[in-house]
């Protein structure tokens, strides 16, 4: 078969008329709203010469764009300012969204602000993570990167997302340390970013990082590369609940376990559901880890250490019940379930049972997040 005839759409911008010749196939590449376009250029040339008006509203000012590319893969020049009003639109959390821009223009994230009026081809890839932000794909899991505690780490749908309220429990570990350069373990690791913030910020230190999951520490090895500690953080596969497969002699115990019942994950955001399940939900509402820590913990020291675990948001009672000595709801002391210690809290005075202590620190929104646990021997 012969080539099919071209077909012809005229269009005008400002005081330039353009004849765009397309074939067939071509013009079946264009989609809905370059057809659009070209018609509202062509009443707005009718319109002005008809009632000798100035040109309507431009397009531009309506969509903030600067150009249109004709071919199968057609595309906007947008201002970066007009597309983050897009994204934020969608996201409203502005450092994901400036995350999200600093990925698609690929600029340092500190310097977005100064770009807002470059342009910015909105083409197929631009189109396909606005798409993924509506269908409420985390951004991280777009871009593939989270800052957390000053530094860039990898992550992917393997891990759960570094979350801002979390470097408390780091900077509680920097200032807790029970000695100088301590040697770290850290539960629950995940992407790493917990274990590894900890010892770029503490030169000498090093650590263990263990997962149940193989996909995560794959991430976490990773992260180990791109921050040069190979040779101070080791990770390891294990199941906390199960067998964990480390010896001891560790200084200071870092966690970050699973604590959201199975009934509060049914509420929670749809873009949490992206997260692996098993690195959010856990058993006995959402304590069972935070008891396993107290069987553990002491046989993995040494003398005088320090833990410290992040706690979910209206767990204090419970856990201050717990790491007490007593069950929630009851006066008495419960040496046969909790190991015949109990501790203060913030809101008691100091006092020790066993030559252990605990207490809590709140994050910035003031929730009790971080739980402090240590050992006088």
């Amino acid at each position: 078969m012969g080539r099919t005839a071209p077909l012809s759409v005229f269009f005008t911008d400002s005081l330039i008329e353009t004849d765009i010749s397309l074939s067939i196939p071509q013009y079946h590449c264009f989609n809905i709203l370059t057809i659009l376009v070209l018609i509202y250029k062509r009443v707005n040339l009718i319109y002005r010469s008809q009632h000798r008006m100035p040109n309507l509203l431009p397009l531009n000012a309506l969509y903030g764009t600067h150009e249109l590319t004709g071919g199968c893969g057609v595309f906007f020049m947008i201002t970066a300012a007009s597309l983050l009003k897009e994204i934020t639109g969608i996201i409203p959390n502005r450092a994901d969204a400036l995350d999200i821009l600093a990925f698609i223009m690929n600029a340092e994230y500190e310097r977005v602000p100064l770009l807002m009026s470059e342009k910015v081809e909105r083409d197929e890839r631009v189109r396909a993570i606005i798409e993924k932000l509506r269908d409420g794909v985390p951004p991280a899991y777009i871009t593939n990167r989270r800052h957390f505690y000053g530094r860039e780490f990898y992550v992917n749908e393997n891990v759960l997302i570094p979350r801002y309220e979390t470097e408390i429990l780091v900077e509680k570990a920097l200032e807790l340390a029970p000695k100088r350069n301590p040697r770290v373990l850290d539960l629950c690791t995940g992407s790493g970013c917990i274990l590894l913030s900890v010892l770029a910020e503490m030169e000498g230190a090093t650590g263990v990082g263990v997962d149940i999951s193989f996909a995560a520490l794959e991430v976490a090895r990773e992260n180990r590369r791109r921050l040069g500690l190979e040779s101070r953080a080791e990770f390891i596969q294990g199941d906390v609940l199960g067998e964990l497969g480390i010896q001891g002699g560790f200084d200071m115990v870092l966690c970050n376990p699973p604590y959201v019942t199975e009934q509060e994950y049914e509420t929670l955001e749809k873009s949490i559901m992206y997260e692996p399940f098993q690195a959010l939900v856990a058993a006995d509402e959402g304590l069972v880890f935070y008891k396993k820590l107290i069987d553990i913990v002491p046989d993995l020291c040494n003398k005088n250490w320090v833990a410290l675990a992040e706690v979910g948001a209206g767990q204090f009672k419970a856990l201050n019940g717990i790491y007490s000595g007593f069950s929630a709801g009851s006066e008495q002391k419960s040496s046969k379930i909790y190991g015949g210690f109990s501790a203060s809290s913030e809101r008691n005075p100091s006092k020790t049972y066993g030559g252990f202590e605990h207490r809590f620190y709140c994050d910035l929104s003031g929730i009790k997040r971080v739980l402090f646990w240590k050992s006088w021997s």
